[in-house]
Protein backbone atom coordinates (compact mmCIF):
# COMPACT_ATOMS: atom_id res chain seq x y z
CA UNK A 1 0.00 0.00 0.00
CA UNK A 2 1.75 3.68 -0.88
CA UNK A 3 1.14 5.90 1.62
CA UNK A 4 0.12 9.79 0.50
CA UNK A 5 0.99 12.84 2.63
CA UNK A 6 -1.94 14.97 3.70
CA UNK A 7 -1.37 17.25 1.03
CA UNK A 8 -1.40 15.18 -1.43
CA UNK A 9 -4.65 13.73 -0.51
CA UNK A 10 -6.15 16.98 -0.63
CA UNK A 11 -4.81 17.68 -3.99
CA UNK A 12 -6.79 14.52 -5.26
CA UNK A 13 -10.11 15.86 -4.99
CA UNK A 14 -8.99 19.81 -5.05
CA UNK A 15 -7.07 21.48 -7.79
CA UNK A 16 -3.94 22.90 -7.31
CA UNK A 17 -5.29 26.63 -7.60
CA UNK A 18 -8.17 25.91 -5.24
CA UNK A 19 -6.17 24.38 -2.70
CA UNK A 20 -3.67 27.35 -2.78
CA UNK A 21 -6.82 29.35 -2.27
CA UNK A 22 -7.89 27.71 0.93
CA UNK A 23 -4.60 27.56 2.21
CA UNK A 24 -3.88 31.16 1.75
CA UNK A 25 -7.53 32.15 3.43
CA UNK A 26 -6.87 29.78 6.37
CA UNK A 27 -3.65 31.02 7.10
CA UNK A 28 -5.52 34.74 6.83
CA UNK A 29 -7.95 33.98 8.88
CA UNK A 30 -5.94 32.17 12.12
CA UNK A 31 -3.39 35.66 11.74
CA UNK A 32 -6.67 38.05 11.95
CA UNK A 33 -7.49 35.53 15.35
CA UNK A 34 -4.05 35.80 16.50
CA UNK A 35 -4.36 39.65 16.09
CA UNK A 36 -7.70 40.32 17.49
CA UNK A 37 -6.47 37.68 20.63
CA UNK A 38 -3.63 40.27 21.19
CA UNK A 39 -5.26 42.81 20.74
CA UNK A 40 -8.00 42.33 23.34
CA UNK A 41 -5.77 40.60 25.74
CA UNK A 42 -3.61 44.13 25.43
CA UNK A 43 -6.44 46.15 25.89
CA UNK A 44 -7.52 44.00 29.28
CA UNK A 45 -4.20 44.28 30.29
CA UNK A 46 -4.40 48.01 30.20
CA UNK A 47 -7.88 47.87 32.35
CA UNK A 48 -6.07 45.18 34.48
CA UNK A 49 -3.03 47.42 35.34
CA UNK A 50 -5.20 50.47 35.53
CA UNK A 51 -7.80 48.91 38.24
CA UNK A 52 -4.60 47.53 39.97
CA UNK A 53 -3.19 51.07 40.30
CA UNK A 54 -7.00 52.36 41.33
CA UNK A 55 -6.70 49.94 43.95
CA UNK A 56 -2.96 50.84 45.16
CA UNK A 57 -4.01 54.92 44.75
CA UNK A 58 -7.18 53.81 47.52
CA UNK A 59 -4.77 53.41 49.94
CA UNK A 60 -3.12 56.53 49.87
CA UNK A 61 0.53 54.89 50.39
CA UNK A 62 1.98 57.29 49.20
CA UNK A 63 0.89 60.19 51.65
CA UNK A 64 2.94 58.03 54.23
CA UNK A 65 7.17 58.60 53.45
CA UNK A 66 8.86 55.41 53.20
CA UNK A 67 5.95 53.02 54.54
CA UNK A 68 4.53 53.28 50.73
CA UNK A 69 7.90 52.19 49.08
CA UNK A 70 7.62 49.17 52.05
CA UNK A 71 4.61 48.47 51.10
CA UNK A 72 5.19 48.15 47.55
CA UNK A 73 8.02 46.14 47.71
CA UNK A 74 6.18 43.56 49.60
CA UNK A 75 3.21 43.38 47.25
CA UNK A 76 5.33 43.10 44.63
CA UNK A 77 7.09 39.62 46.25
CA UNK A 78 3.42 38.19 47.05
CA UNK A 79 2.26 38.45 43.33
CA UNK A 80 5.36 37.50 41.87
CA UNK A 81 5.88 41.23 40.23
CA UNK A 82 8.66 43.30 39.81
CA UNK A 83 7.75 46.51 42.56
CA UNK A 84 8.00 48.80 39.28
CA UNK A 85 5.07 47.24 37.87
CA UNK A 86 3.00 48.36 40.23
CA UNK A 87 4.55 51.80 40.40
CA UNK A 88 4.05 52.10 37.12
CA UNK A 89 0.45 50.94 37.56
CA UNK A 90 -0.53 53.48 40.05
CA UNK A 91 1.15 56.16 37.80
CA UNK A 92 -0.87 55.06 34.53
CA UNK A 93 -4.26 55.24 37.54
CA UNK A 94 -3.43 59.06 38.56
CA UNK A 95 -2.34 60.19 35.24
CA UNK A 96 -5.61 58.24 33.19
CA UNK A 97 -9.29 58.93 35.36
CA UNK A 98 -10.93 55.66 33.50
CA UNK A 99 -8.75 53.03 30.99
CA UNK A 100 -7.71 54.83 27.79
CA UNK A 101 -9.73 53.36 25.09
CA UNK A 102 -9.43 55.75 22.24
CA UNK A 103 -6.01 54.39 20.45
CA UNK A 104 -6.70 50.62 19.38
CA UNK A 105 -2.85 50.62 17.93
CA UNK A 106 -1.77 51.55 21.33
CA UNK A 107 -0.82 48.71 24.51
CA UNK A 108 0.26 48.57 27.88
CA UNK A 109 3.94 48.92 26.61
CA UNK A 110 3.22 51.59 24.90
CA UNK A 111 1.40 53.15 27.60
CA UNK A 112 3.97 52.57 30.00
CA UNK A 113 6.61 54.56 28.17
CA UNK A 114 3.96 57.21 27.95
CA UNK A 115 3.95 57.68 31.61
CA UNK A 116 7.41 59.17 30.81
CA UNK A 117 5.90 62.53 29.11
CA UNK A 118 6.14 65.84 30.93
CA UNK A 119 2.63 67.03 30.74
CA UNK A 120 -0.72 66.24 29.36
CA UNK A 121 -0.63 67.92 26.37
CA UNK A 122 3.12 65.84 25.58
CA UNK A 123 1.28 62.72 26.20
CA UNK A 124 -1.96 63.16 24.24
CA UNK A 125 1.05 64.15 21.40
CA UNK A 126 2.57 61.53 21.66
CA UNK A 127 -0.14 59.37 21.97
CA UNK A 128 -1.82 60.89 18.45
CA UNK A 129 1.70 60.25 16.82
CA UNK A 130 2.00 56.83 17.92
CA UNK A 131 -1.12 55.86 16.86
CA UNK A 132 -1.51 57.43 13.49
CA UNK A 133 2.21 56.36 12.68
CA UNK A 134 1.57 53.22 14.27
CA UNK A 135 4.71 53.77 16.10
CA UNK A 136 6.55 50.58 18.21
CA UNK A 137 6.73 50.94 21.86
CA UNK A 138 10.68 51.16 21.49
CA UNK A 139 10.46 53.84 18.94
CA UNK A 140 7.36 55.92 21.61
CA UNK A 141 10.05 55.57 24.01
CA UNK A 142 12.72 56.63 21.69
CA UNK A 143 10.71 59.59 20.23
CA UNK A 144 10.28 60.57 24.27
CA UNK A 145 13.89 60.58 25.13
CA UNK A 146 14.79 62.80 22.05
CA UNK A 147 12.37 65.11 22.78
CA UNK A 148 9.87 65.29 19.70
CA UNK A 149 7.28 67.03 21.17
CA UNK A 150 9.39 69.91 22.19
CA UNK A 151 11.13 70.05 18.87
CA UNK A 152 7.63 70.06 17.19
CA UNK A 153 7.55 73.28 19.11
CA UNK A 154 10.24 75.20 18.20
CA UNK A 155 9.35 78.08 15.50
CA UNK A 156 5.87 78.53 17.71
CA UNK A 157 5.17 81.12 20.43
CA UNK A 158 5.90 78.57 23.14
CA UNK A 159 5.92 81.64 25.60
CA UNK A 160 2.72 83.01 24.50
CA UNK A 161 0.79 78.91 24.87
CA UNK A 162 2.34 78.99 28.60
CA UNK A 163 0.97 82.16 29.57
CA UNK A 164 -0.45 81.93 33.33
CA UNK A 165 -3.17 84.29 34.82
CA UNK A 166 -1.12 87.32 36.37
CA UNK A 167 2.26 85.34 35.72
CA UNK A 168 4.05 86.58 32.67
CA UNK A 169 7.15 84.62 31.30
CA UNK A 170 10.45 86.80 32.26
CA UNK A 171 11.70 88.02 28.38
CA UNK A 172 14.98 89.66 29.47
CA UNK A 173 18.15 86.49 29.86
CA UNK A 174 20.28 88.75 32.64
CA UNK A 175 21.33 86.33 35.88
CA UNK A 176 19.87 82.98 33.80
CA UNK A 177 22.21 80.37 34.59
CA UNK A 178 21.67 76.21 33.95
CA UNK A 179 21.64 73.98 36.47
CA UNK A 180 20.65 70.35 37.47
CA UNK A 181 18.24 69.46 40.20
CA UNK A 182 19.22 67.81 43.16
CA UNK A 183 16.59 67.39 44.73
CA UNK A 184 12.54 68.52 44.62
CA UNK A 185 11.88 69.90 48.43
CA UNK A 186 8.30 70.50 47.78
CA UNK A 187 6.36 72.15 44.63
CA UNK A 188 7.98 75.49 44.94
CA UNK A 189 10.97 74.68 46.25
CA UNK A 190 14.11 73.07 44.74
CA UNK A 191 17.86 72.37 45.45
CA UNK A 192 20.02 73.22 42.76
CA UNK A 193 23.82 72.42 41.67
CA UNK A 194 24.19 76.05 40.15
CA UNK A 195 26.51 76.35 37.00
CA UNK A 196 27.41 80.10 37.84
CA UNK A 197 30.54 80.03 35.14
CA UNK A 198 34.60 79.39 34.94
CA UNK A 199 33.61 75.74 36.44
CA UNK A 200 32.02 76.99 39.32
CA UNK A 201 29.15 75.45 41.02
CA UNK A 202 27.18 76.14 44.02
CA UNK A 203 24.46 74.60 45.85
CA UNK A 204 22.09 76.43 46.31
CA UNK A 205 18.01 76.30 47.22
CA UNK A 206 15.45 78.32 45.43
CA UNK A 207 11.67 79.16 45.81
CA UNK A 208 10.06 79.31 43.14
CA UNK A 209 9.51 82.73 41.99
CA UNK A 210 5.82 84.58 42.42
CA UNK A 211 3.61 81.57 43.57
CA UNK A 212 2.73 79.49 46.29
CA UNK A 213 2.07 75.39 46.66
CA UNK A 214 0.81 73.91 49.70
CA UNK A 215 3.13 72.82 52.41
CA UNK A 216 3.62 68.61 51.99
CA UNK A 217 1.30 67.94 55.12
CA UNK A 218 -1.07 70.06 53.51
CA UNK A 219 -3.86 68.75 51.07
CA UNK A 220 -2.24 68.93 47.61
CA UNK A 221 0.90 69.32 48.56
CA UNK A 222 2.07 65.60 47.95
CA UNK A 223 0.72 66.41 44.27
CA UNK A 224 2.22 69.47 43.31
CA UNK A 225 5.81 67.80 44.32
CA UNK A 226 5.30 64.86 42.67
CA UNK A 227 4.15 66.81 40.03
CA UNK A 228 7.30 68.94 39.74
CA UNK A 229 9.60 65.61 40.27
CA UNK A 230 8.02 63.63 37.44
CA UNK A 231 8.54 66.56 34.87
CA UNK A 232 11.85 67.26 35.69
CA UNK A 233 12.91 64.03 35.41
CA UNK A 234 12.96 63.86 31.86
CA UNK A 235 15.43 66.59 31.78
CA UNK A 236 19.59 67.04 32.40
CA UNK A 237 19.36 70.39 33.51
CA UNK A 238 17.11 73.12 33.80
CA UNK A 239 17.58 76.90 33.49
CA UNK A 240 16.79 79.17 36.61
CA UNK A 241 16.70 82.81 36.18
CA UNK A 242 16.71 84.51 39.53
CA UNK A 243 18.14 87.94 40.96
CA UNK A 244 16.12 88.32 44.33
CA UNK A 245 15.99 87.37 47.88
CA UNK A 246 12.79 87.43 49.57
CA UNK A 247 11.61 88.20 53.00
CA UNK A 248 13.33 84.64 54.97
CA UNK A 249 16.27 85.31 52.69
CA UNK A 250 15.69 82.55 50.14
CA UNK A 251 16.39 83.41 46.63
CA UNK A 252 13.29 83.13 43.90
CA UNK A 253 13.87 81.94 40.55
CA UNK A 254 11.94 80.81 37.55
CA UNK A 255 12.61 77.63 35.81
CA UNK A 256 12.89 76.58 32.41
CA UNK A 257 13.01 73.11 31.04
CA UNK A 258 13.44 71.34 27.84
CA UNK A 259 13.42 67.62 27.00
CA UNK A 260 15.73 66.83 24.32
CA UNK A 261 17.14 70.31 23.91
CA UNK A 262 21.22 71.09 25.09
CA UNK A 263 21.05 74.15 24.25
CA UNK A 264 20.70 76.71 27.42
CA UNK A 265 19.41 80.14 25.66
CA UNK A 266 16.80 77.74 23.54
CA UNK A 267 15.52 76.36 26.74
CA UNK A 268 15.06 79.77 28.18
CA UNK A 269 13.36 81.29 25.18
CA UNK A 270 11.67 78.54 24.59
CA UNK A 271 10.97 75.71 26.97
CA UNK A 272 8.56 74.90 29.29
CA UNK A 273 8.11 77.23 32.00
CA UNK A 274 7.28 75.51 35.30
CA UNK A 275 6.16 78.18 37.03
CA UNK A 276 3.37 78.82 34.78
CA UNK A 277 2.79 75.29 34.26
CA UNK A 278 2.30 74.55 38.39
CA UNK A 279 -0.53 77.43 38.15
CA UNK A 280 -2.38 76.17 34.98
CA UNK A 281 -2.06 72.96 36.72
CA UNK A 282 -3.76 73.95 39.83
CA UNK A 283 -1.09 73.27 41.79
CA UNK A 284 0.11 76.72 43.01
CA UNK A 285 -1.74 79.73 43.27
CA UNK A 286 -0.30 83.30 42.10
CA UNK A 287 1.55 85.70 44.96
Amino acid sequence: MIATSKAASAQLTLSKRAYGCLLTDLRRLLEEGRARSEAALSRELIRTYHAIGQRIAAERLTERAGYGGAILGELADELGMHVRVLQQALAFARLYREAPTEHAHLRWTHYRELLRATSDDARSWYAEQAETQTWTARQLAEAIRRGAHTRALVGVDVPDSQQAPGLPRPQAATYVYKATVERVVDGDTLLLVVDLGFHVLKRQRVRLARLDTPALQQEGGREAQSFVRDVLASVDFVVVKTNKIDLYGRYVGHIFYAPGVEDAQQVFAKGRYLNAELVKGGFARVL
